[in-house]
């Protein structure tokens, strides 16, 4: 593991000023907008459907992947998009804003993309010799995998793997196992990781995505057992010291950090869906044995306007501290985890702003919040259960403070 930089944690965690920030709408970006509004009654009508079958439609994901929309973050070198990455935080806080499930969806498999830079220029060009490649997959609990002639033995059970019914490529994480099906243990002494893709074919789904949210989102099981994975789609989880030809840009710099901002536009896009349906309500609701309307009450324009602060808070801190780090890296300045702090504070706050503006609203909409029929319950359920994702949640104010202080950071991806 990489040692801490040593940088003043106070000049180095405070955005720079930069005259490269994306406030331009690029023609790109403004497509997948359209295709947003195009896809609205699609959308809306697919997640209704999705929440009681766990799992977007196929006919859904087909159309968000022939608008491009999983082309995102990938290279421009194999047909991709490589959208700026605040540029692709908008897109997916829109589509989230729509369908909660799409947006994760499409997120998901855009940030993973972003990781396959680790792997062989073999890998590379089989993963992604199709137009519009969707890949799944989640990391834990490790499974293992046994060194084999040209590659590795993998088997396991992984977690949350998003998307995974639709996907065309899974990825995973093992231990490395040594002839005595020990853990082999690298020069720090903690065991050797394996990151590896896996055609989808090969990869068995269990249906066990059963939450209190994000219940579209299909995020089932994946199982291995035995399968051969060739060494040109593994990686030895380390430092990304030698990405892939297509990976060069100032994107790919980010490495393993956008997995919380791609999380906190998700977590932005549920808010503002439920300011959306919380201000109709407004107009037509008035609290049980009253006669004046929810839009009328002066408690309830506090929370509003403290909804819509929040929200603008957290979409403001999200999108300048992408901004500062893309303008870094198109500098040439090396990816640092204390450089990179804001990006995470950023993600992990604005996931905590989005939670509490659904809150407030929550509240105000009295036993409106809880019924179905009027949606706000869903939007309640949806923002808590993301709010608990590992790469967003209030656990990694404690991993960037650790650095703040001058410590190690428990979070080894970091380092990476």
């Amino acid at each position: 593991m990489a040692t801490v930089t040593s940088s003043s944690p106070s000049s180095s965690a405070t955005p720079r000023a930069s005259s490269r920030a994306s406030t331009a709408v690029s023609g790109a970006e403004q497509q997948l907008l359209a295709s947003i509004a195009e896809l609205e009654p699609r959308l809306r009508a697919a997640g209704d459907a999705a929440e009681a079958a766990r799992d977007l439609d196929a006919a859904t994901v087909a159309a968000l992947r022939d608008d491009g929309f999983f082309r995102i973050w990938r290279p421009t070198a194999l047909g991709g998009m490589e959208l700026h990455p605040t540029a692709a935080v908008r897109v997916f806080e829109a589509l989230a804003r729509v369908e909660s499930a799409a947006g994760w969806i499409v997120s998901n498999s855009a940030v993973i993309t972003t990781f396959f830079q680790i792997f062989a220029e073999e890998g590379l060009a089989e993963i992604f010799a199709e137009p519009d490649t969707i890949v799944a997959g989640g990391w834990f609990p490790p499974g293992a995998a046994v060194p084999s002639e040209g590659g590795y033995l993998v088997s396991g059970r992984w977690a949350f793997g998003s998307g995974c019914s639709h996907a065309d490529w899974i990825t995973g994480m093992t231990v490395i196992l040594d002839a005595a099906g020990q853990p082999e243990l690298g020069p720090d002494g903690t065991p050797r990781l394996l990151l590896f893709a896996v055609p989808a074919a090969e990869a068995q789904i269990v249906e066990h995505w059963d939450t209190l949210g994000m219940r579209g989102t299909g995020s089932h099981d994946t199982t291995l057992t035995d399968v051969f994975v060739p060494a040109r789609r593994t990686f030895v989880v380390g430092p990304f010291t030698s990405p892939g030809s297509a990976f060069t840009g100032p994107l790919y710099r980010f490495h393993m950090w956008l997995g919380g901002p791609e999380i906190a536009a998700v977590g932005l896009g549920v808010a503002a869906a439920a300011l959306d349906r919380f201000l109709e309500l407004a107009q037509r609701k008035a609290p049980s044995y009253t006669a004046q309307l929810l839009g009328d009450r002066p408690v309830v324009h506090d929370q509003v306007g403290r909804c819509a602060a929040l929200l603008g808070a957290g979409r403001a801190y999200l999108h300048r501290a992408l901004d500062e780090a893309f303008a870094a890296f198109e500098d040439g300045v090396a990816p640092d985890p204390l450089g990179l702090a804001p990006v995470q504070l950023a993600s992990c706050f604005a996931v905590e702003a989005a939670a509490q503006a659904v809150d407030l609203l929550q509240r105000a909409a009295g036993t409106s919040g809880i019924r179905v029929e009027d949606g706000l319950e869903r939007h309640f359920r949806d923002v808590h259960t993301i709010a608990q994702h590992t790469l967003a949640s209030a656990a990694r104010y404690e991993s960037i403070g650790q650095l703040l202080v001058g410590r190690q950071s428990d979070w080894t991806f970091f380092y990476l």
